[in-house]
């Protein structure tokens, strides 16, 4: 997924995109939008391989920049996507 900006929109690439999970978030039951973008992102990890969901951090990191790499969030998010979808399709689990 791309960084999603609900403040100004500066770091979203796909602003058809942003106003999808935006209206998912204000939907019932409603979550913030960063709560939304969790739920997606966990919902594409569970059919992809280690290194998809890897490569798939690196394009938002290559294409909005190194801040998920600098704050030290990108091994924690790749391990918790990794474990999500390992707890729902285990098939998957060591690819």
């Amino acid at each position: 997924m791309i960084f999603l900006d609900g403040d100004d929109l500066f770091f979203t690439q796909d602003h058809e995109l942003y106003r999808h999970i935006s209206d998912l978030a204000n939907s019932h039951p409603r979550c913030t939008i960063e709560e939304e973008v969790v739920h997606w992102m966990t919902m594409l990890a569970g059919q992809m391989t280690d290194f998809e969901i890897a490569l798939a951090l690196w394009c938002g990191v290559d294409r909005c920049g190194s801040l998920l790499v600098l704050n030290g969030n990108f091994d924690e998010t790749l391990d918790e996507l990794i474990q999500y979808r390992n707890r729902v399709n285990p098939a998957f689990r060591g690819k």
